[in-house]
């Protein structure tokens, strides 16, 4: 399923306020300020991780932490709009928990405007507009399971 709001912050609000995450979400240290803001103001949890020399989430040390748990989910930074091959790290978070959130945040990565999400993904956050790839004349847009509600 697709939606489209004025900001992809908007769409990550409703996701997080709309479903049940009991635990905190594991977020890289180098998001987006917005990310965790919208994480505050939806009520839910979050930690930092680390990121590793790619600028990317530290797989090593998030499997360590999911190991744990203690998370309802993660957001994955494509960072600097690198479009990173993640298929095995979402298979091996999936085999951990298959309850485990995965937020796929590809806002600087060049849109897919398709109606389908990489395999394990649960919300998948595209941005377009000023200083983007492309403008749709809306902030952002997603594609998400159906499992839970955006």
């Amino acid at each position: 399923m697709q939606v489209t709001s004025q900001r992809a912050s908007a769409i990550l609000y409703n996701y997080l306020s709309g479903n049940h995450f009991d635990k905190p979400f594991l977020l890289p240290a180098n998001v987006c300020p917005v990310v965790p803001l919208s994480f505050m103001k939806a009520g839910v949890g979050f930690e930092f991780i680390d990121i590793d020399e790619s600028h990317a989430m530290s797989t090593e040390k998030c499997l360590t932490a999911i190991e744990a748990g203690k998370y309802s989910g993660l957001v994955f930074v494509h960072a600097y709009g690198k479009k990173y091959d993640n298929k095995e790290f979402y298979r091996a978070v999936k085999s951990l928990d298959q309850n485990l959130c995965i937020i796929d945040d590809c806002c600087l990565c060049i849109p897919e405007l398709v109606d389908s999400l990489p395999e394990n993904v649960d919300l998948c956050l595209y941005s377009t507009g000023y200083a983007k790839f492309i403008e749709l004349s809306y902030g952002g847009y997603a594609s998400f399971r159906g499992v839970r509600s955006c």
